[in-house]
């Protein structure tokens, strides 16, 4: 049988009055790539700070690669990327890199990591001096840098725009085929991550539910329809129909069958409105 990666047992944690897991079980015993959803407050990033032992269950049990999370040869396998980045205003890039590289047995290349990073230009800039954007790079490239076996990431792709996004993920994905690691990602944004993950984990109410990049994309094609009209509106197809004095807010995969069909009908509308659905509510829709 397998290593178990990560193990979550029978789980208890609130944060004060809030219960946040209850019973909370969940085992990985194959390295994968793994982007975590859920709404806000549904517990993503309380996973991750619990699988890394910066939190503790009030009651069950979190294990890494079947040991405490706090093992010291734990830790030299995992890296992370949290959300709060903080680095020293007065080093410069490469010093943080190449301090933090001689901290593990077996790091990556200092150099290959500034370059799938996009950071070769600011290698010799001063932390302070970063953007935003650049310490989320900056961040990342420390996580990776370690060579780990598991890795954890919080929002990854915030502040970087569409072509960084996807060259960071494509270089997380051939990191993980290459070195057969787990990586557990947490995105507001899950059609970003369709074309890298494995699979998506939905967490709500301390259960887990998976999603398949392939059901994951339909839900991304849907889009929100909305219009005026006085006229009453039976529609199976659609996933999701609200209606509000005259304003139909309508949630419908082929948006744009759906219109041609209102025309061919002569069903009087005006106030035409199409968008796709917000990374809120499409997490709404998997609920």
């Amino acid at each position: 049988m397998p290593q178990s990666l990560l193990k979550f047992q029978n789980v208890d944690f609130s944060y004060r009055n809030t219960l946040v897991y209850k019973d909370f079980n969940l085992e990985i015993n194959q390295p994968q790539f793994i982007s975590v959803v859920g709404s806000n407050g549904s517990g993503k990033s309380t996973l991750l700070k619990l699988a890394m032992g910066l939190l503790q269950p009030q009651k069950g049990e979190v294990s890494l690669l079947g040991q405490n999370p706090h093992e010291m040869a734990v830790k030299a396998q995992v890296g992370s990327s949290l959300q709060d980045i903080s680095f020293p205003s007065s080093e410069r890039v490469e010093e943080i890199l190449r301090f933090i590289s001689k901290q593990y047995r077996s790091p990556l290349s200092v150099e290959s990591v500034i370059s799938d990073f996009f950071l070769n230009d600011f290698k010799n800039k001063p932390c302070g001096q970063l953007s935003g954007g650049m310490k989320r790079r900056l961040s990342l490239a420390c996580a990776l840098i370690g060579n780990p076996k598991i890795l954890f990431l919080d929002e990854p792709t915030t502040g970087l725009d569409q072509k960084s996004r996807n060259k960071l993920l494509e270089n997380l994905k051939n990191y993980q085929s290459q070195y057969q690691a787990l990586i557990l990602v947490i995105s507001h944004h899950p059609g970003d991550m369709i074309d890298a993950v494995d699979c998506f984990f939905h967490v709500k109410n301390s259960q887990v539910k998976s999603i398949s990049p392939e059901k994951m994309n339909n839900l991304t094609r849907l889009k929100k329809v909305k219009f005026k009209s006085h006229q009453e509106l039976d529609l199976p197809e659609a996933l999701r129909i609200t209606r509000t004095n005259d304003t139909y807010e309508i949630v419908i995969e082929k948006s744009d069958h759906f219109i041609r069909d209102l025309c061919r009908m002569e069903f009087p509308f005006n106030s035409l409105e199409i968008e796709p659905l917000s990374p809120d509510e499409l997490i709404e829709e998997i609920l």
